[in-house]
């Protein structure tokens, strides 16, 4: 038999927990449309989108899930639509975006998830006011390992693993607020990119190492509010790039850049 269209559904203020469940479908494995649900403990293989929530939801934690050779793995999107954590979620093979949560929708935190080989994002936020933080995620592959977009977007971004992006580790046109403690490893262009008038972040405490051009670039307008405690090596840039009209940074103090082939950069 084919898969079912939607594996399961809930619109129309609809109240529903979904666990422990294996689903595969065409679209949507598990969607909230207009609803109240929450998702935790399932498998969800194959599907457009594994884990959806859109329009005015109320949305409880996503945790525990399996979501694996999704289009996207869980998308959270729409104004209205709150949703609780995002969390210790299981990614891998998405074609697009592991996570993301888009369109003026909320969530609490991005949490503790592994996403792997996504071709895209693997953890992306677009504002106003997207996610309080995310945290403590292992992400490897795709393009970007986080990216930032819109006023407000993500409160903090720190403690996260992030290991071969194909363009850049942290990437944010918007507000990405304090970048601290991440680990970012092998990223084919920046390891953080702060780029674009209105985008806005303080970066510190970060091990940054084996990227193709700038440990830490800041360009286009962008405001770094401070760069202190990194640790920087082997890029094949500027440990810390600072330029462009309009561009502005705070102090840069206390940093340690080690076999890149400029310390830095600021013009």
């Amino acid at each position: 038999l084919a898969p079912a269209v939607n594996a399961i559904q809930m619109r129309d203020r609809a109240q529903a927990t979904v666990e422990g469940t294996r689903l595969q479908a065409r679209y949507e494995g598990i969607s909230i449309f207009n609803a109240s649900g929450a998702a935790t403990r399932n498998v969800v293989v194959g599907c457009s989108t594994g884990i959806w929530a859109n329009g005015e939801c109320l949305v409880g934690d996503i945790a525990g899930n399996v979501v694996q050779g999704c289009r996207s793995g869980i998308s959270i999107g729409g104004f209205g639509t709150v949703a609780g954590s995002i969390r210790g979620n299981i990614v891998s093979d998405a074609t697009q975006v592991g996570v993301i949560v888009v369109c003026g929708a909320r969530a609490a935190d991005v949490t503790d998830n592994i996403v792997t080989n996504c071709a895209s994002v693997a953890v992306g936020v677009c504002g106003p006011v997207a996610v309080d933080e995310i945290v403590g995620n292992t992400l490897s592959g795709g393009q970007y390992g986080v990216f930032v977009h819109g006023s407000g977007s993500a409160g903090r971004v720190s403690g996260n693993a992030i290991s071969g992006a194909t363009i850049d580790g942290i990437r944010a046109y918007g507000d990405a607020g304090p970048v601290t403690g991440n680990s970012i490893i092998g990223s084919a262009e920046c390891g953080v990119l702060i780029s674009g008038s209105g985008a806005f972040a303080e970066v510190s405490g970060n091990q940054i190492s084996a990227c193709g051009t700038d440990g830490i670039r800041v360009e286009k307008g962008a405001q770094l509010g401070a760069a202190g405690t990194n640790v920087i090596q082997d890029c094949q840039g500027s440990g810390i790039y600072v330029g462009g009209p309009g561009t502005t940074a705070g102090p840069l103090s206390g940093n340690t850049v080690n076999d890149c082939d400029w310390g830095m950069w600021v013009h």
